[in-house]
């Protein structure tokens, strides 16, 4: 981890908590994939209780993570730090 990315993250420690809970969608998203193949075809209507739960985690989860994606991008952009060097002209 170079010292950028852990001066960022001393300002934004939810960074930390937010990728961790990003790994575990993913994680959650593929478990489920692999109980319920037929999640992959979203087209192919949910047969039983269980695999429409599944389906609904899966759309909830994805949902999620674009949130917490855009959550990263407006900290990201709030603790920029500008380079002094990058003025116009100078």
């Amino acid at each position: 981890m170079t010292r950028d990315e852990l001066a960022r993250l001393a300002i934004a420690r939810e960074l930390i908590i937010i990728a961790l809970a990003e790994h575990n969608l993913e994680a959650l998203t593929l478990a489920l994939l692999v109980e319920h193949p037929t999640l992959a075809d979203h087209a192919q209507r949910a047969t039983t209780p269980t695999l429409h739960r599944a389906r609904a985690v899966v759309i909830a989860a994805d949902r999620l993570r674009t949130t917490l994606a855009g959550y990263r991008a407006a900290v990201d952009a709030a603790t920029r730090v500008s380079d002094p060097g990058d003025a116009a002209g100078f």
